[in-house]
This record gives structure tokens, sequence and C-alpha cells, in this order.
């Protein structure tokens, strides 16, 4: 979610960038945006699994006894 936050932050300074660009300097930026839309609708859903196991509270890791392991 952090790269999420990160191409936000791209996204909104393209869409600044577009108000005043050249041709050149515009279709990067669009380049961008359309990077950023490839982004959210490909990689967040991929992070479902993890955000709901975290929900779960799962102790497992917690549990875990350091001489059950160590040697």
């Amino acid at each position: 979610m952090v790269v999420a936050w990160l191409w936000l932050r791209q996204a909104f300074a393209a869409v600044q960038g577009l108000g005043h660009a050249n041709t050149d300097d515009a279709n990067f930026y669009r380049g961008k945006l359309a990077a950023c839309r490839y982004f959210f609708r490909w990689e967040p859903p991929k992070t479902r699994a993890q955000f709901d196991l975290l929900e779960s509270r799962d102790q497992t890791c917690f549990n875990m006894k350091a001489e059950w392991y160590w040697r």
C-alpha cells in the first residue's frame, strides 16, 4: 500500500503538470497516469489475502518460542 501511495503522489503531480506541459512533457504525464491506472487496477487486489490474515489476528507467529527452533 506504500507503493500505491507513491503512485497516487505521482499521479497528482502529473495532473498538475498537464496544465502547463509541452507536447513531450504531456505525453510523459499521460504515460504516468496510464501506469498509475494499471497499478491501481491490478496490484491492490493482490493484497486482499494479506489484509484478511492481518484482520484475523492470527497468533501463530507470536506463539512461537525461540527454544523450539534455536540450537
